[in-house]
């Protein structure tokens, strides 16, 4: 990833004028090499979420709850990419929000079992 510096400068100034354009729009973070960037991206008032992406090699969301709240704080939706046996520490450390989860399941009895512990932890 870019510099700081050079993210201001070549960057910037094309998020904010795109994001005014869309009706919703999302900047995709890959991964923990461009957090050095997230208070400038969550600056964009333009920018209304976030996805977070995992990069191959690097640990998964929840390895990154301090980032993903601040994300949350600065009133940007979140969506995720989660394994299912991560749910439940992301239900407890993030508001549900504007959070939006992507993930799987091996049969239709299994779903349903997610989708109650999902509704069990919704909280703000």
């Amino acid at each position: 990833m870019i510099s700081p510096k050079l993210f201001e400068e070549l960057v910037m100034y094309e998020l904010e004028t795109q994001s005014q354009w869309l009706d919703y729009a999302l900047y995709h973070l890959d991964g923990e090499q461009q957090v050095k960037h997230l208070d400038r991206i969550l600056s964009v008032k333009g920018i209304n979420a976030v996805q977070w992406t995992n990069v191959a090699g690097q640990p998964g969301p929840t390895h990154y709850i301090p980032v993903l709240q601040r994300i949350q704080k600065a009133g940007k939706g979140l969506i995720l990419h989660v394994n299912p046996e991560e749910i439940p520490t992301i239900m407890e450390n993030l508001s549900s929000r504007g959070l939006y989860l992507l993930t799987w399941t091996n049969t239709q009895a299994e779903a349903d079992d997610l989708v109650r512990l999902i509704t069990k932890m919704t909280h703000v």
